[in-house]
């Protein structure tokens, strides 16, 4: 496990990123600086400045500094998930970002470069996988299981002992009642009640949920 960093370089400036610069700010986690293709080098988001784009990881040292995933999901994940996997191959290492108007419970255990941000609610015993957004004010209750890459949007309610597979879309407002278990790579709708476990990788919406259309 990657705890928060003294100092760090956040992928991805756009809306999520800039609110993962707010929280290291709040975190009190020096920024060295931002990768992004989308910016002009040394131009600098709240005062934060970019060092340029990809190829920036090409030449420099995994040493200097953990990486914070800046890269939000709309709900496609993989440009998220791929920019991970492809800087932990090259050896960098994602930090986590637990800000510090959240709650973790007791026994809880958080992979590498996991992101929990203001209002969070993480319970006892729950388990939450690599590169896992926990967004504003979402409740994950005790003894959950997330896999890793998933995206819990802001304001979920998640009951207890509920099992999300990887790479899963829990869109805003979201709720999951207990016990009930998520395929990997499923989407949720925003505001859908989940009221059973799914039979399969989906889109599902509604109260309670239904799949609307099924993903390869």
């Amino acid at each position: 496990m990657v705890d928060q960093a003294s100092s760090a370089i956040v992928v991805g400036a756009g809306g999520h990123g800039r609110v993962v610069i707010d929280a290291l700010y709040k975190c009190e986690i020096e920024i060295t600086g931002i990768v992004d293709p989308s910016l002009a080098e040394q131009d600098s988001v709240f005062g934060v400045p970019v060092l340029g784009d990809d190829a920036w990881f090409d030449d420099r040292s995994t040493t200097e500094g953990l990486l914070y995933n800046g890269v939000g999901a709309n709900p496609d994940l993989k440009r998220r998930q791929n920019i991970y996997v492809s800087l932990t191959n090259k050896g960098w290492q994602f930090g986590q970002l637990v800000h510090p108007f959240s709650s973790v419970g007791m026994d809880v255990e958080l992979g590498d470069g996991v992101q929990l941000m203001a209002g969070v609610v993480v319970q006892a015993g729950t388990q939450i996988g690599e590169n896992v957004v926990v967004n504003t004010g979402a409740l994950i209750d005790h003894d959950c299981i997330i896999g890793r890459h998933c995206f819990i949007s802001p304001g979920v309610n998640m009951c207890g002992t509920v099992s999300v597979g990887s790479a899963a879309f829990i869109g805003a407002g979201a709720t999951i009642l207990p016990g009930v278990e998520v395929p990997s790579g499923c989407v949720i709708g925003a505001g859908s009640v989940v009221t059973r476990s799914l039979a399969g990788k989906g889109i599902y919406v509604g109260n309670p949920a239904r799949l609307m259309r099924s993903r390869q």
